[in-house]
């Protein structure tokens, strides 16, 4: 379950709950409960939990959805999102997905990775390849879906990437300081880095799209209350 998840992660890094506490603003009791599965957090808490831990918030959500068990042994594999080269133009295609010395990756539709967490509106969907210790993709496209009359958080997000956000169906509302945009079905906008924004879906149906990342965040996003 994702408390044991988190605890484990916690161990490896050899991290304190009171150390976890001081970088994310959440209570020592609070954290404890999360990990012993008494609560589960929101999708805003897990990324502050994420973000104190230094590990991207969708190796959580990834577990959650691959989960069952998990044990201390499922060591977390640091090494897959550190830095990797990036294939040369040189290289033969190949259409395996064994990605240590090829030119492209190919995802299928039984690849895509799906994630949400119980108390969270919203679930995405990766469709670039998860990183690995050979490779780190440099873009990162999810398609998202977003429950009617709900937010993406409950604080603004902030982020170091230029984000492209384009609406498939339905309406969505991106805020962002001082001012408010509507996307509707087929349109689309470019996000500068570092800009504090929540996405809402103001109306009665789930709106879904995607949202293009560059430079890939595989690393934790700030949530912030400020």
């Amino acid at each position: 379950m994702l408390g044991d998840i988190i605890r484990s992660v916690r161990k490896q890094k050899r991290t304190t709950l009171k150390e976890i506490s001081e970088k994310s603003g959440l209570s020592i009791g609070y954290i404890s409960q999360i990990e012993r599965n008494q609560t589960e957090p929101s999708l805003s808490t897990l990324r502050k939990i994420s973000q104190a831990l230094d590990v991207p918030t969708y190796y959580f959500m990834k577990q959650v959805e691959l989960d069952g068990e998990y044990s201390e042994e499922d060591d977390y594999d640091e090494s897959a999102i550190q830095t990797a080269p990036v294939a040369s133009e040189k290289e033969t295609p190949s259409t395996e997905n064994d990605d240590s010395n090829v030119s492209y990756v190919k995802i299928t539709s039984d690849q895509i990775v799906s994630l949400s967490l119980p108390n969270s509106h919203v679930k995405y969907h990766l469709l670039s390849p998860m990183p690995s210790p050979k490779y780190v993709p440099q873009s990162l496209v999810i398609r998202f879906e977003l429950d009617p009359k709900s937010a993406d958080g409950d604080f603004p997000v902030k982020h170091p990437s230029e984000e492209i956000i384009i609406v498939e169906s339905g309406e969505l509302v991106i805020e962002i300081p001082g001012e408010k945009i509507r996307l509707r079905n087929g349109e689309s906008m470019l996000l500068k880095s570092n800009i504090p924004h929540t996405i809402y879906n103001e109306l009665d149906t789930t709106v879904t799209g995607l949202s293009l990342f560059t430079p890939a965040i595989w690393f934790p996003i700030a949530r912030t209350s400020n």
